[in-house]
C-alpha cells in the first residue's frame, strides 16, 4: 500500500532578527510545541497561495507574492505512513501579528534567530539548519513514538 501524500507551507517571519512561532494547543499532534505559521496546501491551491492563506489565518498577517521568499523544500516522511512536501518561505512580517486561532495555538513567540529552542518541531528545526547552511532541499523520516 503507499503512502498517503501531502503538501504543507511554514513562514518564517522575520522582524528585528527574531522570527515568529506559535505554540501548538489542541491539536492533538505535537501540542506544546512550537512551529511556525503552517498548513496544508488545499485544492486547487499552489504552495504560494496557501502561505499566504495560512499566514492572514493564522496570525492577521497580510502577505504580498512579491514580499515572500520560497527557501527550503523538504521530503517529511511521518510514521511510514504519511509524506509530506514540505515548502519553507521566509519574509519580513509587517504589521503587528496576533493570535487568530486561539483554539490551535496557546501563545505567539518570538525567537531569536540565532537561538536553538529545544521544542520547536524537528522537521522545522532541520529546515532552518539547513537553510543558514544554504541548502534548498532537506530529507526527515520520523518513527511512530519517535519525540520530536
Amino acid at each position: 500500500m503507499a503512502p498517503t501524500s501531502y503538501v504543507a507551507v511554514f513562514a518564517f517571519l522575520e522582524k528585528d532578527g527574531k522570527f515568529l512561532s506559535m505554540r501548538r494547543s489542541n491539536t492533538g499532534y505535537m501540542d506544546g510545541h512550537l512551529t511556525l505559521p503552517s498548513g496544508h496546501v488545499e485544492v486547487n491551491e499552489t504552495p504560494n497561495e496557501a502561505v499566504i492563506r495560512e499566514v492572514k489565518e493564522e496570525v492577521g498577517i497580510d502577505l504580498a507574492l512579491e514580499k515572500i521568499q520560497h527557501c527550503h523544500a523538504q521530503h517529511y516522511l511521518r510514521f511510514g505512513d504519511r509524506i509530506y512536501t514540505n515548502h519553507y518561505y521566509w519574509a519580513k512580517c509587517d504589521g503587528e501579528p496576533f493570535n487568530a486561532e486561539p483554539e490551535k495555538c496557546s501563545e505567539l513567540v518570538w525567537q531569536d534567530i540565532d537561538q536553538d529552542s529545544p521544542d520547536i518541531l524537528k522537521q522545522v528545526k532541520l529546515a532552518f539548519r539547513s537553510i543558514k547552511e544554504k541548502k534548498h532541499y532537506s530529507e526527515i523520516t520520523l518513527q511512530e513514538g519517535e519525540i520530536q
